[in-house]
Parts: C-alpha cells; structure tokens; sequence
C-alpha cells in the first residue's frame, strides 16, 4: 500500500471528454428514471467491486472487515454492509495518506483534496479522475433539472478566489463542455456585501451561486435601496445550510426562488433539491446515503440523523460507511416521479447540536424568527461553550436591558431550558470562519 499519493493511471484526460460525460449523463438518467431494482442492482455490483480492490489493496479495509466479524472470504453487498461500523472524520484524519490506494487502470488521474475545516477537523482524501467525471454528471444534472438558460449570466461569490473579480466569457465547466453559455463573473467573498449589490446591479446576472449567510445580508443591501437584483432569475445556495426563511425571503423580496444543492469536497455532489417536489434527491448512482440514528439503526422519514455516505466510485480512497458530520431529515418517496432516494432537508453539522445538563444532544431551536420582532437584529450566532454558558453573537446596535431579557427568554422558550445566555455585540459583523463560510450554531461541548 503506498504511503503517499495514489498513482495516477490510465488515460486522465479522456475522462473529461464532452463524449463520455455525455454518456455518463445518459446512464444516470437512465438509473434516475428507471426500474427502481435497477438501481439496486447497480449499487450491488458496485460494493461487489469495491470490496474486490480493497480487500486487495487496503489494510485498513481489511481490519475494518475483521472488527465488524466479517469472514475474508464473504463479500460486500447491501445486505452486510452496515455491519462495518461508520468511520469518523477523525479517524480517516488520522489516517493521512496511508487510506489511499492505487485506482485501477482506467478511472484516471488522481488528485489530493483537503476540506475547508468548517467541522474543525479537516481530512484529505485522494479522488480519480471518474470520481470528478461524476462530480460534471452532477452539476449538468443540477441545471438541467431547474432548466436554466446557459445562454445567460452567471455570478459567483466565492471565499478562495486569488482575485477580487473575475470575469470571463463562459460559465465554465462542466456545462461550457456541453453547450454554449453566457459570461461568467465570479466575485471574492472579502468584497463587502454593499460592493457585491453593487456588481449585481451593474452585471445583471440571471443566475447567483453564494452562501447563504452573504444571500441573507444582500437581502438587506437591496431593501435598504428600494430595489431588486436587475434580471436575476434564480438565487443558487451553497456552502452552509440554507433555511427555510431565507428561502421565503428572497421569494417574498425578489419573486426568485432560493435553491440548493448538498455536496462535500470528499464525496462531491450528495444530494440535488428536487425542481418540483420537496425535499433532496440523493445520487444514489454513485453513493449510498444512510441517515442513522446514534445505535445506528436507520432514521424513518421525518426523522433527524447523521449522514453515512459510501462512495461507490471511488477506488483511490475506500470512504465506506463515512460520517461526514452532518445532520439530514430522512424523506420518502417523491411524486416527481424521479426514482432516486430523498431526504426531506439538509439540518447542518454534528456540532451544532445543543448539548443539555443530561447529556441529550439536541437540534437547537433558537427562535431567531421572533428576534426582528424584539431588535432589528440583521445576522446571530449562537455558541454553546458549556451545558452553563451559551453566548449570543449579535450583529447590531448594543441593546437595552429589556430587550436583551425579551431576546434570552425566546433563546430559553424555544430550546426548552433554562441556559444562562451571555450576549456579545458585533455591530460591524460577525467574523467568518478562513473558509468563509457561516454557522448559525456552534457547539464547543465535547459530545
């Protein structure tokens, strides 16, 4: 087993070919709307093929095996796959780089990607090139589905551009493989949000992709001018979650809708919003996607659990039964008549459960719809230091006394408990974590 970056084999660039993403496209479509069985039986020779190379290649797969009592010889189907206990984000952290395998000639080249380290513990994970083929499949999937018009303008807000602004003659990749576009701008997240208002304005865009903690601050920008994004046609969230309020606001604002997609940078696109039902559809071609309780037992729909992903794809790096870390409401079926899994809501990280005096871990609600009614409030983040301290960020003017009381009783109203609640003032805004993104809710007690 190597001990540092996989090799890369095969032919990398026929991989992103417009031909074979066209066909990979096809196939996916063909599982999406087919005989639900069919998928089944994808997902079955695909942990078939998962197992084949990792048992050959990965002692740590090997070891996970013989932990969860699995004979050597006996393979990996759906059936026995959740006997192999899920593996943390930490575990796969301390790792490193002895996770990785030799890909099999043919899924290309393979490249090293890090996360952001929004959870605090950031991991590497080696990806092949037919694992970034699945990655384009998806995000033509995504525009198709929402049928958006390439031949118009696209505006991104992004944390890691090495430029203020860019501007260039086509959305890019994957869709610039496929069909002709419209320009693409793309603007740095150290741009304040009155600058990118401004940029908006000036450029038009029929499409915006940004988090959802800058979408909610350029809802403001615009009211306090009197005035809506010219031309926009659609708001694209991502990064962080996206809650059902803001989706309501900027309906309620600009008369677009809020749509999102859920993705990781060690799996890649996960779950894509469904145009015309509700909830996320999850592509399940390429990953199965559990939601579990914490006994590991599976959530049924309407429930809240963690997400265990296994990617069935990707041969450099064997993310079997992986934590990510993240919290989903489990779905059902939907009536859009598309034959992928769902799950009803994308609910944020493990860490931004509230832990209580007896130990239960729990989904906070805050009540920060009724805050606006108390202060004019534009932005909040709650951080639970201990099961004796929760402090209050607030993005405003210092308040009065009675106003911070009205604030903790809605706090202890709405999570059920009587927390002590400091509140702290930032009235020229909250910082942002180095990868730009924004937590609502943190949670530093050890779980």
């Amino acid at each position: 087993m190597p001990t540092g970056a996989p090799t890369a084999q095969g032919d990398a660039t026929a991989l992103t070919h417009a031909p074979a993403l066209r066909r990979l496209i096809a196939d996916l479509d063909a599982l999406a709307l087919g005989n639900p069985e069919a998928l089944r039986a994808h997902q079955q020779a695909c942990l078939h093929a998962l197992h084949a190379h990792f048992r050959q290649h990965s002692a740590w797969y090997r070891a996970r095996r013989e932990r969860a009592g699995l004979a050597p010889e006996a393979g990996l189907g759906l059936d026995t796959l959740t006997r192999l206990s899920p593996i943390t984000r930490a575990e796969l952290q301390g790792l490193g780089d002895t996770a990785f395998t030799d890909p099999p000639t043919g899924h290309g080249a393979v490249r090293l990607t890090q996360t952001s380290g929004s959870s605090g513990e950031p991991v590497r994970v080696a990806r092949t090139e037919l694992s970034h083929l699945y990655w384009m499949a998806y995000g033509v999937r995504e525009h198709r589905w929402f049928q958006r018009d390439a031949g118009q303008s696209l505006f991104v807000v992004r944390a890691n551009l090495d430029r203020r602004f860019i501007a260039q003659q086509t959305w890019g990749p994957p869709i610039d493989l496929l069909e002709q576009t419209g320009p693409g701008y793309a603007a740095s997240l150290s741009l304040s949000t009155a600058d990118i208002a401004g940029l908006m304005t000036e450029l038009k865009p029929a499409y915006v992709l940004l988090y959802p903690s800058v979408l909610r601050d350029l809802l403001r920008q615009f009211a306090a001018r009197g005035e809506v994004p010219p031309g926009l046609r659609q708001v694209r969230s991502m990064g962080e979650t996206l809650p059902q309020d803001l989706r309501d606001a900027v309906k309620a604002a600009w008369q677009v809708d809020a749509v999102d997609a859920y993705s990781s940078q060690e799996l890649g696109v996960i779950a894509i919003q469904c145009p015309d039902g509700e909830g996320y559809h999850l592509m399940a071609e390429n990953l199965i996607v559990e939601v579990t309780h914490p006994d590991g037992t599976a959530c049924a729909p309407g429930e809240t659990g963690q997400v265990v992903v296994t990617d069935l794809h990707n041969l450099a790096t064997p993310l079997i039964r992986y934590a990510i870390g993240d919290l989903a409401e489990a779905g059902g079926t939907c009536r859009c008549g598309c034959r992928l899994p769902m799950v009803r809501a994308i609910r944020g990280r493990m860490r931004n459960l509230i832990t209580y005096p007896d130990g239960q871990r729990r989904w906070p609600l805050v009540g920060f719809a009724k805050f606006r009614d108390i202060a004019p409030i534009s932005q909040y983040q709650v951080v639970q230091h201990s099961v004796d301290l929760i402090e209050l960020r607030l993005k405003c003017v210092p308040l009065g006394t009675a106003q911070e009381q009205a604030l903790k009783e809605v706090m202890r109203t709405a999570l059920g408990h009587v927390f002590p609640i400091q509140i702290v003032y930032h009235p020229d805004g909250l910082p942002l974590q180095a990868n730009g993104k924004h937590e609502e809710v943190i949670s530093l007690v050890s779980a």
